[in-house]
């Protein structure tokens, strides 16, 4: 959802830059919280560099096809 790219649901390793991770629109360290509507699937590159922080487009990395 961060960078509109499909994640590779069948990644062998969770920290694999495009394994799926979930993200929380509204950080945890900004008061977001672990209901439905405030999380998100992303790719786990895409979540580590965005952080706590907003979503920028040119935040998003090129990823390994």
């Amino acid at each position: 959802m961060l960078c509109h790219r499909p994640v590779n649901r069948l990644a062998d390793d969770p920290s694999a830059d495009d394994a799926p991770s979930i993200d929380h629109v509204i950080p945890l360290a900004r008061g977001g919280t672990h209901e439905p509507a405030n999380v998100q699937c992303a790719h786990w590159l895409c979540n580590a560099i965005k952080s706590d922080r907003e979503w920028r487009p040119e935040m998003a990395p090129a990823l390994a096809a």
